[in-house]
């Protein structure tokens, strides 16, 4: 597996962590979450190029709902396709 693709990985089990930290009630799933996160952190630190303060830079918590998020630059509409343009991130 390419570092990559295992980093992409583990940014999506880091969002599903999230979403389980915004939805549960249990603090006994809150606590499993956080520790989840916390060992997915590590992973991702060591996995990446990113130092420790990268990492939590990029894993900070946001008021977004914890999915992928697309920045669509425009949008068409024909014959009942929708063809969806979206610039590279910059940064």
């Amino acid at each position: 597996m390419k570092t990559s693709d295992f980093v992409k990985y583990l940014q999506r089990m880091i969002a599903i962590t999230d979403t389980g930290l915004t939805f549960t009630k249990d603090p006994f799933d809150r606590e499993r979450y956080e520790d989840l996160r916390d060992f997915l952190s590590e992973m991702l630190n060591q996995a990446s190029d990113l130092d420790s303060e990268e990492v939590a830079e990029v894993l900070k918590p946001t008021s977004a709902y914890a999915t992928p998020l697309m920045d669509v630059r425009a949008w068409i509409v024909e014959d009942e396709k929708i063809c969806l343009v979206r610039g590279t991130r910059r940064g």
